[in-house]
């Protein structure tokens, strides 16, 4: 195994002989032989080795972006290349390119455990530790800046001054969450980094990106202190975070000091007694056709200000519920904007006519709890296709001379009314059609019988 010499790096070769011993214990047969820097990247690069020890050490954010596909992406391994253990994984190279385009830091530190938990599963690396680094530096020089793993870096070079006067820092205290509209007091705080000494009588300026600070500026007292009020913005629906900045020059070292504190305010919270109302639009009784789609506009508002509520989001807003009688219409939420509640009913008519109540709840909510709630009632009249006119008998019956065939129409075309007339006509005429031949066969069976009886005479 080659390692590191000692006067190199005395924590890798410490490390080494460590991980030699454990091995023998093991019953493997481990040497570890101390290399050169210059010869230990060349047999890296050769791949003249069977295990090496080395210490990879991240650099920049940006800069660090190239460290997965440095040390094992498939591209990456030829003679010279950094991918020393011949790693070869197609998921892991997609991952890779992902890693380097991905710019927003939450996405980048999800594929990085990723690229992780590949190297973990397949283990073309082990790796043994990830080291604290402990690097003492003086006060009296400001400017460092951490970077590619040390304090010592080219970036501190250009930044570093020289300031033999105590260093100061500003913090600054207020309330995380506030209400809507509520004043607040906002302190900032100068004080010695080295000492803890609070700096008196220096000028702290404030700013805000939303509400009201008074004053804008601010003397620190004995105790280092510098207060201002500040007033938060009214907010209707949704929390919003506001930020708070307090500033201080330092005219001896020629620095501005900062510190921001951010706050969440709350919406604005309706009293109990709030009452609340709906607008609907078109009109509460409606006719409309046999599945005909009918749009309906929805408002919720409060009664005393006249101020439309929006969708309930956690924290402020209006649940609107509905139910419908009979149930077999249809009744979508198909849009909401700006505090409106757009639907779309759909119903039937199931002949000549239906009509349909649909019942509308809104509750309006602060935080989980139900604050006031309102009714509302609409009526829909579900028209049935309409019939065609229903002929009379002078528009059905047709005399000889108007059609010039002396023909008449038949029954079948009269209305209802005239039908229920003509059945009667026809039961009346066959009952007496029935009667008139009984009597006549009585009649001719009577005058048989006087035929016969004058014949016994004669």
């Amino acid at each position: 195994m080659l390692v590191p010499m000692a006067d190199c790096d005395p924590a890798g070769a410490r490390m080494s002989t460590l991980i030699q011993d454990e091995a023998r214990n093991l019953g493997l047969n481990i040497t570890s032989v101390p290399t050169y820097p210059s010869t230990l990247i060349e047999k890296m690069d050769n791949r003249d080795f069977d295990m090496y020890l080395a210490e990879w050490r991240s650099v920049t954010e940006r800069e660090s972006i190239n460290v997965p596909w440095e040390l094992a992406h498939s591209e990456n391994d030829f003679h010279g290349g950094t991918n020393y253990a011949g790693y070869h994984n197609r998921t892991f190279d997609a991952l890779c390119y992902e890693f380097e385009k991905e710019m927003e830091t939450p996405e980048r530190k999800n594929i990085s455990f990723e690229l992780q938990n590949s190297i973990a599963e397949n283990l073309p690396y082990i790796v043994i530790d990830y080291r604290d680094r402990l690097e003492a530096y003086n006060r009296i020089w400001v400017g460092w800046i951490p970077a590619y793993g040390t304090l010592f870096n080219i970036h501190t070079l250009r930044n570093l001054k020289y300031y033999p006067y105590p260093c100061w820092r500003i913090s600054l205290s207020a309330p995380y969450m506030i209400n809507s509209g509520q004043g607040i007091e906002v302190r900032a705080y100068v004080y010695s980094l080295t000492t803890n000494e609070p700096l008196s009588g220096v000028n702290v300026s404030f700013s805000t990106d939303n509400g009201t600070l008074s004053p804008e500026y601010a003397i620190t007292d004995t105790n280092g202190c510098a207060m201002v009020r500040f007033t938060a913005p009214i907010v209707r629906w949704n929390s919003t975070t506001v930020k708070i900045t307090a500033t201080y020059y330092d005219e001896r070292a020629d620095m501005v000091l900062k510190a921001t504190r951010e706050i969440v305010v709350l919406p604005q919270q309706p009293p109990p007694e709030t009452e609340i109302g709906m607008e609907i639009y078109p009109p509460m009784l409606l006719n409309v056709g046999e599945n005909e789609t009918v749009p309906l506009e929805i408002r919720v508002y409060n009664k005393d200000t006249l101020e439309y509520y929006g969708w309930y989001n956690g924290t402020l807003g209006v649940l609107l519920n509905y139910s419908i009688f009979p149930e077999d219409a249809t009744f979508d939420l198909i849009d909401y904007e700006n505090g409106t509640w757009t639907f779309e009913f759909r119903g039937h008519a199931h002949g000549d006519f239906m009509q349909y109540d649909i019942f509308l709840n809104a509750v309006l909510y602060s935080f989980s709890e139900p604050v006031t709630s309102a009714w509302k009632n609409i009526t829909i009249n579900v028209m049935g296709a309409l019939k065609p006119e229903e002929p009379t008998r002078e528009n059905n019956a047709t005399t000889d001379a108007e059609d010039g065939n002396g023909t008449n129409t038949s029954v079948d075309s009269l209305p209802p009314d005239i039908l229920e007339n003509t059945d009667e006509f026809y039961i009346l005429a066959v009952g007496t059609a029935l009667l008139i031949a009984v009597m006549s066969i009585l009649l001719i069976i009577k005058r048989r019988k006087l035929d016969k009886g004058n014949d016994r005479i004669n």
